[in-house]
């Protein structure tokens, strides 16, 4: 350009990367910073009648948006807990020699841990091994024992968590362990391999 003057308006898009002590910078100028802002005001417009605000308030209404998902959140994780207990009950009607084994698909990690431990905790139980296909995709693996009781949690899932292709940090023994995996298909298997090293291969 001739002169600074012929840019017009700037405006900064992007910046990043691009090596060692470098950074990248992106812009547009003139007319087309215009449009960015035209096109930016209709975004905001239209979020804006999607919350029932007016732009002006954008901030107060998202905030009001974001309290309400946090406590519905909130209120299903409660209702997953509750749901989890009553499962656990199930769970241990089919417990044998005091060892729970089952694949559960379609529960969140944190569900499995909760009905894992339920289950563990009623008296009688020593161990509960759960398995499935996680509701985000993937292998969910748990292993809870009794603390100080005839099973180690890791050994109960060792094998079992290399066939799902997944693991799991051993750092001293744990009474509780979550683990992960990739293979879905080896699910079954991995069950199979747990009841062997608890002894209740022939159930």
């Amino acid at each position: 350009v001739r002169a600074l003057g012929d840019i017009g308006q700037v405006r900064i898009v992007s910046e990043s990367s691009i090596g060692s002590n470098l950074r990248r910078i992106e812009a547009i100028t003139g007319a087309a910073t215009v449009q960015r802002l035209r096109n930016d005001e209709e975004v905001l417009s239209d979020l804006a009648t999607m919350l029932a605000t007016t732009p002006d308030d954008l901030t107060q209404a998202m905030s009001r948006k974001v309290a309400e998902v946090k406590a519905l959140q909130k209120e299903i994780k409660s209702l997953q807990q509750s749901a989890a207990a009553g499962r656990a009950g199930d769970l241990v009607d089919d417990a044998v020699d005091g060892v729970v084994v089952a694949r559960i698909d379609g529960l969140d990690r944190d569900t499995m841990r909760d009905m894992a431990v339920v289950a563990r905790d009623t008296d009688g139980i020593d161990a509960v091994v759960l398995a499935g296909a996680g509701v985000n995709g993937g292998v969910v693996l748990i292993s809870a024992v009794v603390p100080d009781g005839r099973f180690v949690a890791a050994d109960l899932i060792d094998a079992a968590a290399k066939t799902v292709q997944g693991g799991f940090g051993r750092k001293g023994d744990p009474p509780l362990i979550i683990a992960g995996g990739k293979n879905i298909d080896g699910i079954d298997e991995a069950l199979q391999q747990v009841r062997a090293n608890a002894g209740i291969d022939a159930v």
